[in-house]
This record gives C-alpha cells, structure tokens and sequence, in this order.
C-alpha cells in the first residue's frame, strides 16, 4: 500500500509539473482596448481596466490611447472613431458612448457592425458648460451666455461636440449664432483665451477642475430644484432618451 501510495503521488506530481512546463510554453495573449487620448476619461478608465486585466497570468490587455492606422490614415481615438476602429478588427475592445449613431459613421466603405457587442457600462458622463463668471447672464438663459460668443468643445468628430449642439439646437441656438472652436480633448479647458467650454466627461476629470480654478462656474440648465418635475434639462432628455438630468452638488 505505501509503495502504491507513493507511486500516485509522484504521478500527481509530475503531471503538474508537466502541465507547468506546457502552460508557461504558451504566448500570453494580448489584447488591444481603443481608450482615448490624455485629457479624457476614456484615457484614465482605458489605462485603469488595462491594468487589472494584465495582472492575470494569462491575458495581457494594451490601452490604446492615441490613434490607430487604418486604411493607411492615422485615426484618432473618439467614441465614434472606436466603433470603427473595433468593427474593423485593429482593436478587440472599445470604449465608446451610448448615444454613437452607428449609420452615420459607416462612410462609404459600409462598414459592418453587426459584430459589435456592448460588455458592460462603465459610468456615467456628464455634460459640463462652464464659462467665465463675469459673463453669467442676467436672465440665466442658455442663449443669452452663448449669442456671439467663441464656444470651444472636443474635436469636430467626437461626442462631445455632437452632443453640445444638439443640446443648443433644442434650445433655440442656431448654428450661426455662436462660434465653435474645435480643440484636442486636453485644450478645452478655460483660459485667458478661452471664455466658455463645453466637456462630456467624468466628473472627477481634471479638466473641470482646472477650468474652475480658472475663474470658472458651471452653468446650471434651470432650477435644481425642479429636476424631475419639468425642468429644462428634463425637457431635452425627452427628446434625447440617452440623456438623463444630473444634480451636480
């Protein structure tokens, strides 16, 4: 019984050795995760999830944080620019926002994005207007702070934009009535020639608060108090289902 015994466990042994050997003979698999270019929460997040995953022995996971080659362009990181770049296989994973029209950024080549899966909701994003203090409106309308003024949001293609303007479209902005300054995520930021900004992002993005520090102040899109009981915000978010009204203390 004792020689049997021992004959086992050796058995057991060596077959754990063995199957040691043929896992560490494995190439650790790496995958890609079209993030965002610094200034942005999908930078931050992107490089938060890369890391988590790359401490499990097995998978290695890169953040993509700056731009990918397709078609032999360099394309940058946005949220529509991520859903291409996943359909067209340079990445495996993306981060992307819920309100991407997947249609309109087809283009001509008719990309197929009946591939794409949603994994998971990360969190929520905010869209900030913050501007100078000594230009708040003495009506507190929305048109009154942007008529004639020079707004500066994300780049022309990305979320933010998109959203900023139909947010002002619903609210009677027209589009000659004010001045778009497309910038890179990390630029749109108050400055000393920088009057108002417009952000989708995280609420602890670094972006708001230097804009604060900056002598800034968040515009408020009607009475706090009436959130949910028929403010401005909730007027808009009914004809933008995505969108839902925030409280920001």
């Amino acid at each position: 019984m004792h020689f049997k015994k021992s004959v086992f466990i050796k058995t057991i042994l060596l077959t754990i050795l063995l199957l040691c050997l043929i896992d560490c003979g494995k190439k650790q698999k790496v995958y890609r995760l079209a993030a965002g270019s610094t200034g942005t929460s999908y930078y931050n997040v992107g490089k938060n999830i890369a890391d988590v995953v790359s401490r499990q022995r097995k998978v290695s996971l890169e953040a993509i944080c700056d731009s990918v080659d397709l078609d032999g362009k360099k394309v940058a990181l946005s949220a529509q620019n991520n859903c291409l770049i996943l359909a067209e296989g340079k990445v495996e994973f993306a981060i992307s926002q819920n309100d991407v029209s997947l249609n309109q950024i087809a283009g001509e080549k008719q990309t197929d994005f009946s591939n794409l899966r949603c994994v998971i909701p990360l969190y929520p994003e905010i869209l900030f207007i913050i501007f100078k203090k000594h230009l708040h409106p003495k009506d507190n309308s929305l048109r009154s702070l942007i008529r004639g003024r020079k707004v500066t949001m994300g780049p022309e293609a990305s979320g933010t934009t998109r959203l900023t303007k139909k947010l002002f479209q619903e609210f009677g902005i027209l589009p000659g009535e004010y001045q778009p300054r497309y910038v890179k995520f990390e630029d749109n930021v108050l400055s000393d020639t920088v009057d108002i900004c417009c952000l989708v992002t995280g609420f602890n993005n670094e972006r708001v608060q230097k804009s604060l520090q900056q002598g800034g102040e968040i515009f408020s899109l009607g009475d706090p108090n009436l959130a949910g009981k028929g403010s401005a915000a909730d007027g808009f978010c009914l004809k933008y289902p995505l969108a839902k009204p925030i409280v920001i203390p």
